[in-house]
């Protein structure tokens, strides 16, 4: 603002400001067609408590956000196929410091 000629309002500027803005992703996963002994390994999975998955370029932590599975039997099922939520263990801006 110049005091020196007349007081004006920027409408091109924030008033108000946002800030410690944190982000984190969250991504769903499919086991695809598996057969019943897996189940175990499922089983073990939902009671981990550090998971990591490999994305291809990279291997990075991240938590289950399932809290509930309900085990599925061939019998019945037929295919058995489970999904489950993850989010990664950091925030999508990294704020450490």
């Amino acid at each position: 603002m110049d005091f020196n000629n007349s007081p004006s309002y920027d409408i091109s500027k924030h008033a108000v400001a946002t800030l410690g803005v944190n982000g984190n992703e969250k991504i769903s996963m499919n086991t695809g067609f598996i057969e019943e002994s897996f189940n175990e390994v499922i089983k073990q999975l939902m009671l981990s408590e550090q998971v990591w998955v490999d994305n291809g370029s990279s291997v990075l932590p991240i938590n289950l956000n399932s809290k509930s599975l309900t085990f599925k039997k061939s019998v019945n099922d037929k295919l058995i196929n489970y999904t489950m939520d993850f989010s990664y263990s950091f925030n999508t801006i990294n704020n450490i410091r």
